[in-house]
């Protein structure tokens, strides 16, 4: 399978997700659900901004169950636990 997206985490290191499962993707498909209209700074807030789940939720404006976050949040956990940091 070709890579399609290179991560570096601070200190120059390759992270490959394992199991990808999105929930900040889902988060954000929520709120256009909802009749958020989704910006391209949106992607870009997320990737250099230090937020979690909530504080994604409350910065974009997007009401979560709190079930529904529960599951994101153990999705988030499932990805970084299926990660691998790859010596560049």
């Amino acid at each position: 399978m070709p890579i399609a997206v290179a991560i570096f985490d601070a200190f120059g290191k390759v992270v490959q997700i394992g199991r990808k499962r999105h929930p900040y993707r889902q988060l954000l498909r929520l709120g256009a659900l909802h009749g958020r209209r989704p910006s391209a700074a949106d992607i870009r807030r997320l990737m250099t901004s230090s937020l979690n789940l909530d504080a994604a939720a409350e910065t974009f404006g997007i009401c979560v169950s709190p079930a529904q976050m529960t599951f994101w949040q153990h999705d988030l956990e499932d990805e970084l636990h299926s990660s691998l940091c790859i010596p560049t």
